[in-house]
């Protein structure tokens, strides 16, 4: 089984969006730094993923962001979303659309028949237009809450980035236990791909474990926006939902301890912008498998960042460095 990482462009987030959850990002407050917080902006990759399975073909995890909502902001989106939201938020080229890097894999859209969902943020169905023909999963507890509103105020999804799809699979984590968790959905009954229910982002959300081989993969989409956020009790990002923190928490405890039962399980976040995704998990899944050597290298990697109770070691808690420019979008360190 193949892993191909499909970068869709950037979005700009707040540094707090993502480091900020222990610092005062949360609830309504957390809605109002996430609004108004325009100095301290960095730019994060939205990723999807291409499983080319050796017996259901390939397969497609989220679809990040499409031209429209990148290109055409301010027409695609309305209402309260032209007020928390900035025109600039996305950045996507021509040769990041999902066709395109489909096509240079030796795909074409139609050949997509299943896609699975983390979750229902417009950052991860953006894409959906592509595949009207296609079946797409999602837990059912996410599909259930679509229409639920931050606070009461922002919604999660828009209706336009889910009509075209008529083929909805989902799914209630109906297939027992699976390692510490204590339910999953098989979703071809092999654990060849695996859903976990991973809630705490939204109440939905799910994480995908990809069984390669002499290795395997969990796609967390944003219950871990970055490699990092393994450190709970040190890096938290935003939680809008005051009554999801505990989700949170229990989530990502449960994620590092799979990663503690199973020794070559690679954790791959949604949107990390650090040296994890760029130095490693880019170049490494280039040609979609992972050598021994580059598996080494990895495990190294969280090594060199994490104690053995996933603490993060002095130098990498995450810090913001400001551009030396006027483009007011800086870096994480």
């Amino acid at each position: 089984m193949k892993l191909h990482i499909l970068q869709t462009g950037y979005t700009k987030v707040p540094f707090g969006q993502f480091f900020g959850g222990l610092e005062g990002w949360a609830g309504l407050k957390g809605l109002i730094k996430f609004a108004t917080d325009k100095k301290h902006y960095i730019l994060v990759p939205i990723n999807c993923f291409l499983i080319e399975h050796p017996i259901r073909g390939p397969i497609l995890v989220d679809t990040g962001i499409s031209w429209e909502q990148a290109r055409e902001h301010s027409r695609y989106y309305t209402g309260v979303a032209k007020i928390v939201l900035d025109e600039d938020e996305y950045i996507l080229e021509p040769e990041e659309q999902i066709p395109a890097q489909l096509r240079a894999l030796g795909y074409e859209c139609n050949d997509i028949s299943t896609i699975i969902l983390t979750h229902l943020h417009e950052d991860h169905i953006g894409g959906l237009k592509y595949f009207s023909h296609a079946k797409v999963i999602v837990s059912k507890i996410e599909w259930e809450n679509r229409n639920k509103k931050f606070l009461g105020l922002v919604p999660q999804i828009y209706s336009k980035s889910i009509l075209p799809i008529r083929n909805w699979q989902l799914v209630t984590y109906s297939s027992g236990a699976f390692y510490n968790f204590s339910k999953c959905e098989d979703i071809f009954g092999d654990n060849s791909l695996v859903m976990i229910p991973t809630p705490g982002h939204t109440t939905g959300h799910s994480s995908v474990f990809i069984q390669c081989g002499s290795y395997q993969v969990l796609l967390c989409g944003d219950i871990l926006y970055t490699l990092r956020h393994l450190a709970v009790e040190q890096v938290r990002s935003i939680i809008l939902q005051p009554e999801l923190v505990q989700d949170y928490i229990e989530s990502v405890q449960n994620i590092v301890g799979l990663h503690q039962l199973i020794p070559n399980l690679i954790v791959i976040p949604g949107h990390d912008p650090t040296e994890y995704q760029s130095k490693y998990l880019r170049l490494f899944f280039k040609d979609g498998a992972l050598s021994e050597k580059e598996l080494l290298q990895i495990k190294s990697y969280e090594k060199r960042i994490f104690n053995d109770s996933y603490t993060l070691i002095q130098g990498f808690i995450p810090k913001f460095v400001p551009s030396s420019d006027s483009s007011r979008i800086g870096k994480v360190y």
